[in-house]
């Protein structure tokens, strides 16, 4: 399995929409079910969470509330599932993976 997906190192906050764009590499045969991503940011739990649009080269945009995220360093985590049709023998599955990544949110 060739799963490689990561997020831009830059998120940005404008009128008050946060956006968080990244990159998938997939082998054929895998077609994606579902994408999502949290940004967290400091201690105090400041987090943002939004399901991200089903493409290849992917952003997503969520309304944040005055305050929730500040220009700075943060963690983004994703997750995607992928359903796997068998072409050969064995059952039809799906793949799910997860990663977490240092940004930098920028106004």
């Amino acid at each position: 399995m060739a799963l490689n997906t990561n997020f831009n190192e830059i998120a940005f906050i404008r009128n008050g929409i946060v956006e968080v764009k990244g990159t998938t590499a997939t082998e054929p045969g895998y077609q994606l079910v579902s994408r999502a991503f949290t940004v967290q940011q400091k201690d105090d739990n400041k987090c943002v969470h939004r399901l991200a649009t089903k493409v290849i080269g992917w952003k997503a945009s969520q309304p944040i509330r005055e305050g929730e995220l500040v220009p700075g360093p943060a963690v983004a985590l994703g997750t995607e599932t992928y359903y796997l049709e068998r072409a050969i023998a064995g059952p039809s599955s799906y793949v799910t993976i997860s990663w977490a990544q240092v940004i930098t949110i920028k106004a």
